[in-house]
Order: C-alpha cells, then sequence, then structure tokens
C-alpha cells in the first residue's frame, strides 16, 4: 500500500502543482507553517487527523 504525501504542510510544494495545475487563486488556502504546527501541537496539544488514509481506494475499482 502507498500512502498519501505529505506535501500538504510544505508551502512551496503546494505553490509548485497549484503552478502546474491551478486554476484559482489560493487566497483562501491557509498558509501552514512549521511554527503553526509546533504551536499548535505541542503548547495547545491539538492533533491534526489525516481523513484520507481512513478511506479505502482501490485503484482498480476507481
Amino acid at each position: 500500500t502507498r500512502t498519501w504525501s505529505y506535501g500538504h504542510m510544505d508551502w512551496k510544494y503546494i505553490k509548485n502543482i497549484h503552478k502546474r495545475f491551478g486554476k484559482v487563486k489560493l487566497n483562501s488556502y491557509y498558509n501552514y507553517t512549521m511554527f503553526d504546527y509546533m504551536k499548535y501541537r505541542i503548547f495547545k496539544n491539538i492533533k491534526t487527523i489525516p481523513i484520507l488514509n481512513y478511506i479505502n481506494y482501490n485503484k482498480e475499482e476507481a
């Protein structure tokens, strides 16, 4: 099984993908920095839930 990429937290990666495939501006996409991640994860004890990891996906059935 392959897992989802963790590039969703890398703003440089997101901008590059958007530059290649995007059609609309990224004004509403929150730029979640490493500092923000540490602040919420460590100091405020807020955890992220990787929702797509809980969905069964079969490439042949898709």
